[in-house]
């Protein structure tokens, strides 16, 4: 029994500084007042990036809405990227106004789309920087102006707000909309505000178009975006922030999805920490900084998970009392749904609306326990499509919203 609790003792000490670092950081932000951005004329000329593997659905609003940007068109170039396609993405795209660069090679995942579209349009001189986009956003229509904004204040990667197209549908969609609220505040917003790097949220970021050559970026892995931001960090590139540049995204509506896109997110992020702990510690070691912190602990977010598990078998064990079981899960639960009531009021959202994924948020983070261990065992790479179907225009987001 010594033994066991020695070991319970080391791991909730891990757990301790891990959850330490992101209280910490996140919440000394707020004592500091949020900086200004001066305002510039357009000047950024935007190579606009799509991969699309059957997005016919989805993918017309989202070209509708980079043509109704208020900016100057002729600083703006659109380019979908199908790939693994058995739909009508390619006509539709065409039909909107977008080009098409289809990949001439065998491709898997999003990362390798990228990676043939960097080295393609590498030695093209018609554009300043790339934007990465989904084919289900949608953008704000100051979208662009905000980006050009942040490049011309000095940013070289810019990461955007990330809303929700379908925050209302039901408690999973509502959980997952909540999940990049906590990213865009806790992780991005927060460190912006110390002028310290944010984090790649997925979608709708945008970097000068030397970045890729300067990081030595090719993506390997299920999850390009922690893999950019990995190489970012170990190359010293700051990543800005960037409220203001406001786009939507689909999230999952049903368990099964839910779980199979959060699987790759896991997959993926073992991925990258298998890729890159070494480099990422020894970069570490030769100037410490909290952007390397920051996604230091990201990477290690699987194995934290398994950890918890453990800690808490462990407990039962030792320590095992009913009514102590009952009354922390319940604290923990309060305390999410608090959290998750405080991110709808932030980002002034309608809170009856969103009470099913404010109750239903605390079930949503436990499940991510199972899905690390599956992760783990599992020996599959495989990127498994998620379909979309959410077609709205961004008048209706903007109503909604």
């Amino acid at each position: 029994m010594l033994v066991l609790k020695i070991i319970f003792l080391i791991l909730n000490l891990l757990l301790f500084i891990n959850g330490f670092h992101f209280v910490f950081f996140a919440l000394l932000p707020f004592f500091k007042k949020e900086k200004k951005m001066k305002d510039f004329k357009p000047k950024t000329r935007f190579l606009i990036l799509i991969a699309a593997r059957n997005e016919e659905l989805v993918i017309p609003d989202l070209i509708d809405s980079i043509k109704s940007q208020n900016y100057p068109k002729e600083l703006v170039k659109t380019y979908v990227l199908p790939n693994n396609c058995f739909d009508k993405t390619k006509e539709v795209s065409i039909k909107h106004g977008a080009m098409i660069l289809e990949p001439e090679i065998k491709v898997n995942t999003k990362g390798e789309v990228l990676n043939y579209a960097f080295k393609y349009f590498q030695d093209k001189d018609f554009f300043d920087a790339y934007l990465i986009l989904d084919a289900d956003n949608i953008l704000h229509p100051n979208f662009l102006k905000e980006v050009n904004n942040s490049f011309l204040n000095g940013e070289k990667v810019v990461q955007g707000f990330r809303d929700s197209k379908n925050l209302y549908d039901n408690a999973i969609s509502c959980s997952h909309s909540l999940f990049f609220y906590l990213q865009n505040l806790f992780l991005n917003e927060t460190r912006q505000r110390i002028s310290q790097s944010a984090n790649i949220n997925g979608t709708g970021y945008a970097f000068l178009k030397e970045i890729p050559q300067k990081i030595n970026y090719k993506a390997k892995t299920l999850t390009e975006d922690i893999e950019f931001t990995t190489t970012c960090a170990i190359a010293g590139i700051k990543i800005g922030y960037n409220k203001k540049a406001c786009f939507y995204d689909e999230q999952a509506t049903s368990l099964k999805v839910s779980i199979k896109q959060r699987k790759r997110w896991v997959k993926g992020t073992i991925q990258v920490f298998k890729n890159y702990y070494i480099p990422l510690l020894k970069s570490m070691q030769k100037k410490l900084t909290l952007n390397k912190l920051d996604i230091f602990f990201i990477l290690i977010a699987p194995f934290m998970q398994i950890l918890t598990l453990i800690s808490t078998i462990l407990a039962n064990i030792i320590y095992f009392n009913i009514y102590i079981l009952i009354s922390s899960f319940l604290a923990l639960y309060l305390a999410t749904s608090l959290v998750s009531l405080f991110l709808i009021k932030y980002y002034q959202k309608n809170i009856s609306k969103a009470l099913p994924g404010i109750f239903y948020f605390a079930i949503f983070n436990i499940f991510w326990i199972p899905i690390s261990i599956f992760a783990f065992l599992s020996n599959k790479n495989n990127w498994d499509e998620i379909k979309h179907t959410k077609s709205i225009k961004m008048q209706e987001l903007l109503e909604k919203n």
